[in-house]
């Protein structure tokens, strides 16, 4: 007994074929919904934990270094993720300007100021966005 496999739709044919051409290039690949996912945590996940905090009465500003350093457990994840942040700095700072001005400074604003968590992914999917286009 034959089996049919079943129809497939594909973009040219259900679009004209420079719509079609053209909406190829939007499609991501696993790697850069990975790293849009990620991103995207990055910036939930902590900002929900420092919400809380700040709505505990806390300073971010004035306890990110002295509320870590009370713990050598604490102190060691603090001093691992400013290293690592230290080096993605320098990764950014060589590799960014490949990406183009507009892109560069939002990986560097978000990294600084959103979340370290947030910068690193959103880095690597515009890097590998731009090297998938070309």
């Amino acid at each position: 007994m034959e089996t049919s496999a079943a129809p497939t739709l594909s973009l040219d044919a259900l679009l004209p074929a420079d719509i079609a051409k053209r909406a190829k290039g939007y499609r991501m690949t696993m790697r850069e919904i990975s790293y849009a996912l990620l991103a995207a945590l990055g910036i939930i996940i902590p900002m929900y934990y420092n919400l809380q905090y700040m709505a505990a009465g806390g300073n971010l500003l004035r306890d990110f270094f002295t509320v870590p350093l009370q713990s050598a457990v604490t102190a060691s994840l603090l001093f691992d993720l400013l290293i690592a942040f230290a080096a993605f700095n320098i990764l950014l700072l060589s590799e960014g300007q490949t990406l183009g001005r507009y892109k560069f400074i939002l990986c560097l604003l978000v990294s600084w100021f959103v979340a370290f968590a947030a910068g690193l992914p959103l880095f690597l999917f515009l890097r590998e966005r731009q090297k998938r286009r070309g």
